[in-house]
């Protein structure tokens, strides 16, 4: 948690009562209902540094009372807080999501492009660097990396959707001295890498 992190409501709130400064309190919860203060699902959402909507929305999720320091990204049609960043005293960094995470069947709240796009962007402004990989579009698509002694980064993609992906494209931080692939081919533009 030193290094920042991306959370949940519940995180939030353990990480407050431990003396973390995470940007938010969390003041409640609705365990009753699948939205709190979002409507049903299907309820808008403006991603502000986007300037796009979202409706896929399904969750339970928390009142928060935002640090007037934090940096609101996402709001509901409520106008409540979807998605804040918040640096703390300390220079630690924290994305802060009001939802009550559970297993993917009983919510949607991550699984849109925005989203998608937001946590990338969300991970890169915490550890202040730009990620190893990462691939948009592909909401339930997973990019694991590793990077040996010697700088090598190996890319692992997996999706966990029940439909193909055609062409994935693999974005890199930079256009790459070498690729080798293991299990499919492709080809590379620049810092793109198109898998087929």
């Amino acid at each position: 948690v030193r290094k920042g992190a991306v959370i949940d409501a519940t995180a939030a709130a353990i990480l407050s009562d431990r003396g973390y400064d995470v940007g938010v309190k969390v003041l409640g919860r609705s365990d009753g209902e699948k939205i709190a203060y979002a409507g049903a699902g299907g309820s808008e959402e403006h991603h502000l540094i986007y300037n796009e909507i979202s409706t896929c929305l399904k969750g339970t999720f928390a009142e928060l009372e935002v640090d007037p320091k934090a940096e609101i990204i996402s709001k509901f049609a409520s106008g409540k807080p979807a998605a804040i960043r918040y640096e703390n005293a300390d220079g630690v960094r924290f994305a802060v999501y009001p939802i009550v995470a559970k297993p993917i069947d009983e919510t949607t709240f991550f699984r849109n492009y925005n989203r998608q796009k937001e946590m990338y962007d969300n991970a890169e402004w915490i550890g202040g660097k730009p990620l190893d990989a990462k691939i948009i579009g592909h909401p339930d698509v997973y990019v694991m990396t590793g990077r040996d002694e010697a700088g090598e980064v190996a890319v692992g993609i997996y999706n966990l959707f029940a439909d193909s992906i055609d062409e994935p494209v693999v974005e890199l931080p930079g256009e790459p001295c070498e690729i080798r692939f293991v299990g499919t081919s492709g080809r590379v533009e620049g810092n793109l890498v198109y898998l087929s």
